[in-house]
């Protein structure tokens, strides 16, 4: 079924305007839907990499092989698979169903034709910039006091640690962080928690040797 079609049915979400238009630059500007079934791969590691996805509704979830890392979460308004379309080269990841999905695809050129939109462009910068972040590797580091840590990006799984770490916090630090001698109000901490790696970019430490935290 075409995308116009499931819209005037209403069976689709608002993804946005990045997304209408990302739609209006695909070749007819009504891509047809996919839809793959819980189990089913979206795109499977080691395959090229010559089409990009982007999750109309349903839920899917990100494999990359090893047990000791858990499945990344993918929702509705999501993109997959645009950089190794953007740089060639093979699928470093699995991206499995875990619901019924309905999706559009897309070729290179489409994509390349959607990015001189500036609304496109700065959503795939956007996501882009996450990405990067989630496979920066630990970067080993010592402070003035000789604890030896490692530094990471901070990227949403770091949520709860913020939030410990924040309500830990003495008067006379948050004076020095927030210039207040309280918790700053709950809008401020989402800001800081939302970071956009391309304007803003904040680091975790955590302590090397401590179970990662």
């Amino acid at each position: 079924m075409a995308l116009q079609r499931l819209s005037e049915l209403g069976a689709l979400p608002q993804l946005g305007e990045w997304f209408q238009a990302l739609k209006a630059s695909m070749d007819g500007g009504d891509p047809p839907v996919q839809r793959f079934e819980p189990g089913d791969a979206i795109v499977r590691a080691g395959e090229v990499a010559d089409r990009f996805f982007v999750i109309l509704s349903g839920s899917a979830a990100v494999l990359d092989g090893s047990e000791d890392e858990p499945a990344l979460p993918v929702e509705p308004n999501a993109l997959i698979g645009e950089l190794g379309v953007l740089f060639g080269g093979r699928r470093r990841r699995t991206v499995v169903a875990t619901s019924p999905v309905l999706a559009i695809a897309g070729t290179r050129a489409e994509l390349e034709r959607a990015l001189e939109d500036e609304r496109v462009g700065a959503h795939v910068a956007s996501v882009a910039a996450q990405r990067l972040a989630e496979r920066v590797e630990p970067i080993p580091a010592v402070t003035s006091k000789g604890l030896r840590v490692l530094l990471h990006p901070q990227l949403p799984e770091d949520r709860e640690l913020y939030l410990d770490a924040l309500g830990s916090l003495s008067i006379e630090s948050l004076w020095t962080r927030f210039f207040a001698a309280r918790r700053p109000p709950d809008a401020v901490v989402e800001r800081l928690l939302h970071i956009d790696y391309i304007d803003h970019v904040a680091w975790v430490a955590v302590e090397e040797g401590a179970g990662g935290r």
